[in-house]
């Protein structure tokens, strides 16, 4: 992956984290084979965070979220 495509990954996290509501409610399956389909917040902000140090990018590159200021 290049830097532009992480750039964009970046810029698509941003705006679903934002989207995102602070407690999301993450519901239980009555059948504890299968796994719940949505992902929590914070593990979306560490992938995030993540592909920023691996490709050393800028804010001004990806652009600053709400929470980030």
């Amino acid at each position: 992956m290049g830097k532009d495509k992480a750039i964009e990954i970046v810029k698509n996290l941003n705006m679903t984290i934002d989207k995102m509501l602070d407690k999301s409610i993450i519901r239980k399956s009555d059948n504890s084979i299968f796994h719940n389909p949505s992902v929590s917040k914070r593990v979306l902000v560490k992938k995030k965070d993540e592909l920023i140090s691996k490709y050393n990018l800028k804010k001004k590159e990806y652009g600053a979220t709400k929470s980030e200021g």
